[in-house]
């Protein structure tokens, strides 16, 4: 993947934490990525500042497309959809795209048998 490529990126929770809202900001700084979000993540990212939190500080960060649950979006020609997810966090989504007749879902942070990530 190039990171000129990178249109869009897709929170799939509101953790503001310095391995996850940071990381957007900075590919939206990089890239010029927007940002998509659900509405209660985007709220957080914009008004929650860590600090004291012991997680690190990190600047508000605007979403460009905030969604109220599930959803059909296009995004670059692709059709995404969206899924609320229950998670550890309010507005935890679920993305869901198909490329080359195979079926993707992005889940964020993903554990699965044998303690292995996904």
């Amino acid at each position: 993947m190039r990171s000129s490529r990178t249109r869009y990126t897709m929170r799939c929770s509101c953790v503001s934490r310095r391995d996850h809202a940071p990381g957007a900001y900075l590919w939206r700084v990089v890239t010029g990525a927007k940002l998509v979000a659900a509405r209660e993540a985007a709220y957080t990212m914009q008004h929650h500042i860590p600090l004291g939190t012991g997680y690190g500080f990190h600047p508000p960060i605007a979403t460009d497309v905030a969604v109220d649950g599930d959803c059909e979006l296009n995004l670059a020609g692709l059709p995404v959809r969206g899924f609320r997810a229950a998670g550890h966090t309010f507005g935890s989504m679920a993305w869901m795209f198909r490329r080359g007749g195979k079926s993707y879902l992005a889940t964020g942070d993903l554990v699965g048998p044998g303690g292995k990530l996904g």
